[in-house]
């Protein structure tokens, strides 16, 4: 189920959502932001 290799676009795509998420403030951000670090940690 692991993915070795991210493509750099799809990085930008979650950093973006990530921030875009973030400045709504939704309750979950935080959330967001530790699951794209695990998958960039991979």
């Amino acid at each position: 189920m692991g993915i070795k290799e991210i493509e750099p676009g799809i990085i930008r795509i979650f950093i973006e959502t990530i921030f875009a998420v973030q400045s709504e403030k939704a309750p979950d951000a935080k959330l967001k932001i530790q699951t794209v670090l695990i998958y960039a940690t991979l």
